[in-house]
């Protein structure tokens, strides 16, 4: 319904109409390019902040092992030295068991030679 004054141009209007879907389109594309590119930084951020939580739970783990492993060896070292008390206690006596061993061999040979001196007397 066109008069002739306002003649219908179908290629240009379609022409204009193409360009501005073509522009939609492309911002369109540069939107969801926008959006591809925080979602990266998205993704990139969780998987680094999942990372450092595993690390995180692993140094945990980690610490745990030290302290018992610590705890393990405190108990290793007071039962050492309870054992070298004891030693230490035992050789104590031998060694005073040694030395009235040794005054007592003195003393029977001191009575031996006594015995020595009287029976060359008779």
């Amino acid at each position: 319904s066109h008069t002739a004054e306002e003649p219908y141009h179908p290629n240009e209007m379609m022409q204009t109409e193409f360009q501005k879907l073509l522009r939609a389109k492309e911002n369109a594309e540069m939107k969801v390019q926008a959006l591809e590119a925080e979602l990266d930084i998205v993704r990139t951020q969780q998987e680094r902040d999942a990372k450092h939580v595993h690390l995180t739970e692993e140094v945990g783990c980690w610490q745990r092992a030290l302290q018992r492993e610590k705890v393990r060896c405190e108990g290793l070292k007071e039962s050492m030295q309870g054992e070298v008390d004891r030693l230490t206690v035992e050789n104590t006596k031998l060694n005073l068991d040694w030395t009235r061993a040794m005054l007592g061999k003195n003393r029977l040979k001191e009575r031996m030679d006594a015995l020595k001196k009287k029976n060359q007397k008779l």
